[in-house]
């Protein structure tokens, strides 16, 4: 750098501007290491007139779900074809869960002599990487968390193979059901929100008994305070029926009904038949109620037509687990033979409405998985059971309802 002039140095150190001679000028490397910040003595910017700069642009640039970033100076993921293929385990398709509920997933790999270097990597819908980890040594890749159940409706497990050679080009996935609300009643104490009807009681044992083993009795049990949603719900629960007289009957419902006041309910429970109306027939052929109403109905005696006490005949001569609708036990959709139900063993019953099909379980296997359009409104709910010249204990117990799932 060159030395200043001794009238530059003299100007400076008294503060005051120097008169520079015309066609003079100060050298603007020297400036700008004096004051980087160009700004005065007290800090403030100087007011100096600066050339116009060009505007920056803004960035335009659309955000993608691509999951990778927009900036194509960065080196794009490298992927392979792969030839081993993965299939998950688990969950089942459609499987429900509760928002903020752990959901356990896994994924098998083809059988191979080896699985050294091979992962699993799990993903979100944009392929932002949730979870990698190794498969075991027999080709099994797990996940366990929160990851898929924040947000309810239908949620999207996705499944990519990195081996040895590189990371896949596609991807396995797995659309799970994410549920607002879940209810839960055991009967372990006397609730206060359920209402007995007719024969029907709860038992200190800590569970419902609708019927107990007399002739001719009808019970109901009915919730005062909670209601179910509309549209894709989970309807779980567990039922003991047998040890009656005369080869047992005659079964006993769950039914959930669009109804505007329960004590319209109750009077619609008054003219329930008993026998093949299993205490919840008040509809169709079993009475005048009009509206909708989707039942899950156990029963235990093949009725038959004889327009006195029997308003229908049964589809099947075997017990059976059926799906009505509008509080009409002859309106069956879907049905399924359960032979051995009057075990009195308890057994779990699982019914899923899903968009356009209905799903049911019995003793933890499908058994049902049909296109059905069902108009689930929602409503109250009930449990119901009859007795006629035939009798059973009927026991219900463990309700569970995975509900607001849209």
């Amino acid at each position: 750098m060159k030395p200043k002039p001794l009238f530059l140095i003299l100007a400076a150190f008294f503060g005051c501007e120097p008169n520079l001679p015309k066609g003079t000028v100060q050298n603007e490397s020297d400036s700008a290491s004096e004051n980087p910040t160009n700004t005065d003595s007290a800090g403030e910017p100087s007011d100096e007139t600066q050339p116009p700069t060009d505007p920056v642009e803004p960035d335009t640039g659309t955000e993608t779900d691509s999951g990778f970033s927009n900036d194509t100076s960065a080196p794009l993921e490298e992927r392979i074809t792969c030839q081993v293929q993965t299939n998950f385990i688990e969950p089942i398709d459609f499987e429900f869960f509760q928002m903020g509920a752990q959901i356990n997933a896994s994924v098998q790999l083809d059988s191979l002599s080896d699985y050294t270097g091979y992962t699993i990597r799990w993903e979100d819908s944009v392929e932002s990487e949730i979870f990698t980890a190794a498969v075991d040594e027999t080709g099994l890749g797990s996940y366990s968390g929160l990851d898929f159940t924040q947000n309810k409706g239908l949620q999207r497990i996705y499944a990519r193979l990195i081996t040895p050679d590189g990371i896949c080009d596609t991807r396995i996935e797995k659309a799970v059901t994410v549920c607002g609300q879940y209810f839960l009643e055991d009967f372990t104490v006397q609730p206060s929100d359920w209402v007995t009807h007719g024969d029907a009681y709860w038992d200190p044992s800590g569970w419902i008994e609708m019927t107990g083993i007399s002739q001719g009795k009808k019970g109901a049990v009915y919730n005062t305070q909670d209601t179910i949603s509309s549209g894709v719900t989970s309807i779980r629960f567990t039922l003991k029926t047998g040890g009656g007289l005369n080869s047992g009957a005659d079964g006993f419902a769950f039914t959930i009904i669009d109804i505007g006041n329960p004590q319209d309910l109750v009077t619609w429970l008054e003219q329930a038949r008993s026998g093949g109306g299993l205490a919840y027939g008040f509809g169709g052929v079993y009475g005048n109620w009009v509206g909708d109403a989707l039942t899950v109905e156990i029963d235990t005696w093949h009725n038959t037509y004889n327009g006195t006490n029997e308003f229908h005949t049964d589809p099947t001569t075997a017990s059976h687990i059926a799906l009505t609708k509008n509080a009409d036990p002859s309106n069956h959709m879907i049905w399924f033979e359960t032979p051995t139900v009057e075990d009195y063993q308890p057994h779990p019953i699982r019914v899923d409405i899903l968009n356009g099909a209905v799903r049911v379980f019995y003793d933890g296997s499908e058994v049902i998985n049909q296109a059905v359009s069902v108009n689930f409104k929602g409503g109250q709910m009930f449990f119901s059971g009859s007795t006629g010249w035939a009798t059973n204990y009927h026991v219900f117990d463990g309700l569970e309802i995975l509900h607001e799932c849209q």
